[in-house]
């Protein structure tokens, strides 16, 4: 089965724009950006308007805000850090990881620039670079959103082949958010993948308890409940599959 894809919590490190506060780098308990910074609020206006834009799928208007950005204060990680993930989207590897490099190097120790890094050097297959910055983004104390580099720490050692780290990350997420869409579904697809339908199906109805549900946690739910031998859950999964996401991928794969 294809697992979850990582998560990024965007709209959470936009916060850091707008403390207007100088971070000490000799203070282990600060959110420092990598040196003691005052942000620029020029700089932090463009970050928001590139993130609204990519948020509603304007990358070029996105762009055109991020480099701008940049070009108010090169010292700004979240600057970088927004212009390293429209370059990903985008698919622009090498534009994105110099915009990676530079974010790390003003924000090193910047939780969101540790996970976004983290995210997308597990997408290019460096497992044990990822796990690194992600255990570092959880080693910060102030850290808003901990569950989201777990989660992502969980399904890269997942992709990595090692289940057991998998399951001890998602695990600490559930433990720190119970909530989290991103964990249940991966943990229930964990216990499908390990013949364990009966808790598939109780983190999934979890999941539906927090989220609306999307293909693939439909589709999920449908090879679950048929395997439990529940055909009107099935069925009634099946006809939201085929009314909400009628040309997804999983829709394809049941033949609708």
């Amino acid at each position: 089965m294809k697992r979850n894809a990582l998560v990024l919590l965007l709209s959470m490190f936009l916060g850091a724009c707008n403390s207007g506060l100088v971070r000490d780098e000799n203070d282990p308990n600060t959110d420092n950006m990598g040196k003691a910074q005052t942000y620029s609020s020029a700089a932090d206006t463009y970050v928001k308007l590139a993130y609204e834009y990519m948020r509603h799928g304007d990358y070029r208007t996105a762009l055109s805000k991020a480099k701008q950005a940049v070009a108010r204060d090169s010292n700004n990680s979240n600057a970088h850090l927004v212009l390293a993930l429209i370059y990903e989207t985008l698919g622009e590897n090498g534009s994105a990881n110099a915009a990676y490099q530079r974010s790390m190097e003003v924000g090193g120790r910047n939780p969101y620039v540790l996970n976004a890094y983290g995210s997308y050097l597990c997408k290019l297959g460096e497992y044990s670079r990822a796990a690194l910055l992600f255990d570092k983004a959880l080693q910060n104390p102030l850290y808003e959103t901990p569950w989201v580099a777990l989660a992502n720490a969980g399904y890269c050692a997942g992709k990595a082949g090692n289940v057991s780290r998998e399951e001890s990350y998602l695990m600490r997420a559930l433990e720190r958010n119970p909530g989290h869409p991103a964990a249940l579904f991966q943990m229930a697809e964990l216990r499908y993948e390990q013949g364990k339908y009966s808790s598939a199906r109780a983190y999934l109805q979890r999941y539906r308890e927090v989220a609306k549900p999307t293909a693939q946690v439909l589709y999920l739910s449908i090879l679950t409940e048929r395997k439990l031998q529940n055909q009107d859950q099935e069925r009634s999964d099946e006809l939201l599959l085929k009314s909400d996401f009628p040309d997804s991928e999983q829709a394809q794969k049941l033949g609708y």
